[in-house]
Formats: structure tokens, C-alpha cells, sequence
């Protein structure tokens, strides 16, 4: 892999890891596009290695929900009890985190193989794309948003994580997927993003640990474009969380539907006829 490709698969990581619009499916289909050559262990190593520069950018731009949730925890601790939890905005939403991140978790662990088998068709990752156009779409006929953090149970929380097992599919957007399943149960916007952005950090870390060996296969003569390719990542993904935000306040996360459609169509006409 040249440094060029390392640094355009950064910031096409940074940007869709963020965006509703499935980082996976875009990295599977622009590495075939460019003919990068790697094994596809080494090739998902290079993903969760961009996946930590995305996970970078989230600990820029909501350290204060994380050290919120960190001080809630910890004080919790001396006191430990359901109540203790319930009554700390910060214990509870790191509890609704923790719920949120075990389906992805068990079906992750559980299928791992077979959906790393996945990561080789250009064919599966446009025709999911289709599938989270479609559900970006759906949102706009969503018109409550009033439901706040203290009005959240643990079924919302595995519901909403549910939505991010889905997206172990490239091709299925985890941002997007989070996001709608959080919008469709009435959640307030704002709300919706942080929580969906703050349940990519335990998915990523997890991702990273159960994938080393792909990381390991890198040579030492890899390493720069690597290093690049994380610094990317982590600049565009940046952009990318101030940006879909924005979006997501203004109610406009149904506009991402109509790239989604034409990339999938693209991807699917294109891989299947040349």
C-alpha cells in the first residue's frame, strides 16, 4: 500500500466512520477500486487501524461526556446501588453505554469469522448500502423528539444496540443505523448523536483487541503509511462528528439517503459487470 492510498483511506474512514454513510462499505469498495494488494487479515488490520484514528477524533469532541461518565462511575462506586446509579446522569448514561455495547459484542465474538469472510465483497457492501439509505430515508417521518436521557430504560439502550450489531455488515452505516434506531424511539436529537458517538468507543476498542493479528502482519517498512492513514483518519473524523451534529439537530439526516442509494447502485452495476 502507497502512502497516497494510506492517506485516502483515512480520510474516506475518517469521514464514513461518522457520517451515515458505513465506513466499512467504503473501505472495502475503494481498497478494490484502488487494487490495493494485502491479504485480508492485513487489510482488516489497516481498517481497526484507522478505526483508532476515528476513535481519536470521538475523545476530541466529547471528552467532557466521557470524563462526566468516568466521575459518575466512580462516584457511584463508593455507594453502589441501582438508585445511586439512576439519580447520576453520568453513571447512568456510561450503564446505558455498557448495555448498548453487548449485542454487538456477542454477535461479533460469536460470527466473527464469517463476517470477516464478508470483508471481500465490493457486491454485499453496495447492496447493504441500499438497506441504510433506506433507513436514513425513514427517519424524516419521525416527528417527536422529546425523550431525554432520564427517560431511557436498558430496552432502549439494547435496542439502539442491536442497530449497531447490524452494522458489523459493511455497508450498513453504524452512525446511521444508531442514530435512526435512537430517532425512531422518540429520542431528542442531540441526544440521539452523543449517545450513538459515545457507543462507537467500546465498539472500536473491541474491534481493535479481537483483530490484532491483522495488525501484527504489518511490516516494519508499513508503518509510515499506517501512521499516516491513522493522523487522517482522526482530522477527517473530526470534521465529520462537528458536521453530522449539525445535521442531525436541523432533522436532515435523511439527506444522506440519496449517496447511500448511489453508491450502492454504483458499486453493485459496476463490481457485477466489468
Amino acid at each position: 500500500m502507497s502512502i497516497w492510498e494510506a492517506i485516502l483511506l483515512g480520510v474516506v474512514q475518517g469521514l464514513t466512520e461518522f457520517l451515515p454513510v458505513s465506513s466499512s462499505g467504503h473501505l472495502v469498495i475503494t481498497q478494490q477500486l484502488l487494487g490495493v494488494q494485502a491479504s485480508s487479515h492485513q487489510l482488516l488490520g489497516f481498517d481497526l487501524a484507522l478505526h483508532f484514528g476515528t476513535l481519536l477524533s470521538v475523545v476530541a469532541v466529547f471528552y467532557k461526556d466521557i470524563g462526566q461518565m468516568i466521575a459518575g462511575v466512580l462516584r457511584v462506586l463508593r455507594r453502589p446501588s441501582w438508585q445511586a446509579i439512576k439519580n447520576d446522569e453520568g453513571a447512568y448514561l456510561a450503564w446505558l453505554v455498557i448495555l448498548g455495547t453487548i449485542p454487538a459484542a456477542v454477535i461479533g465474538i460469536g460470527f466473527k469469522d464469517f463476517f470477516r469472510s464478508l470483508f471481500d465483497s465490493a457486491l454485499i457492501a453496495g447492496a447493504m448500502l441500499l438497506i441504510t439509505g433506506t433507513i436514513l430515508w425513514l427517519t424524516r417521518y419521525v416527528k417527536r423528539h422529546d425523550r431525554q436521557l432520564k427517560n431511557l430504560c436498558g430496552a432502549d439502550a439494547l435496542m439502539v444496540g442491536c442497530a449497531q450489531a447490524l452494522a458489523i455488515f459493511p455497508g450498513i452505516s453504524r452512525s446511521g443505523s444508531t442514530i435512526a434506531a435512537a430517532l425512531f424511539s422518540k429520542w431528542d436529537k442531540d441526544l440521539a448523536a452523543r449517545y450513538s458517538f459515545l457507543l462507537a468507543i467500546p465498539a472500536i476498542v473491541g474491534g481493535i483487541v479481537f483483530e490484532l493479528e491483522g495488525l501484527s502482519q504489518w511490516s516494519q517498512q508499513s508503518l509510515l503509511p499506517l501512521i499516516l492513514g491513522v493522523a487522517t483518519a482522526a482530522l477527517a473524523g473530526f470534521l465529520a462528528i462537528r458536521w453530522l451534529l449539525g445535521m442531525v439537530r436541523r432533522g436532515q439526516l435523511h439527506h444522506f439517503a440519496y449517496y447511500c442509494w448511489a453508491v450502492g447502485l454504483f458499486t453493485i452495476i459496476y463490481f457485477n459487470w466489468r
